[in-house]
């Protein structure tokens, strides 16, 4: 519809409007498409100034952005995300040995080896030993009735 004479095509309410919309406009999402979990994940949500995070468990369907993505591609030894269109297909099974790597042993931390004598159990007297009330079964007496007690 042509302005009327004497007024410019920008002088329209519905150019204003347009203008607000355009000055206005909210900023374009990333891109994000689905993905299933090879493992339990963690989600943190973007939006959360808790920074909360969601679970995802193992065989679930999620949407991700292209960077939260390529972060749980990248940060792992093995993938622990494939894309959604291969759900049905296969897949191996994912270790935590998969994801982190060997964890180092004790001795490697520095841990200090035992005292002498710590390691083994001695015993100074085999008499005390067979005398321990945990070494006897308790003794039942079969020929009281307990309930007879009761009716006193």
């Amino acid at each position: 519809m042509p302005a009327p004479a004497g007024r410019k095509d920008d002088d329209t309410p519905e150019a204003a409007a347009r203008a607000l919309r355009e000055e206005s406009a909210p900023p374009a999402k990333p891109k994000s498409s689905l993905w299933q979990a090879l493992a339990n994940l963690s989600i943190g949500r973007s939006t959360d100034r808790e920074k909360s995070a969601d679970i995802v468990h193992k065989g679930e369907t999620v949407t991700l952005t292209e960077e939260q993505s390529q972060g749980f591609l990248s940060r792992h030894k093995v993938p622990v995300i494939r894309p959604a269109t291969e759900q049905n297909a296969p897949a191996a099974p994912v270790r935590a040995k998969d994801l982190f790597g060997k964890q180092p042993g004790a001795a490697q931390f520095g841990a200090r080896p035992d005292p002498p004598g710590s390691s083994r159990v001695t015993v100074s007297e085999a008499e005390h030993v067979l005398n321990a009330p945990e070494a006897h079964d308790p003794g039942t007496d079969l020929t009281v009735d307990p309930d007879a007690a009761k009716d006193k």
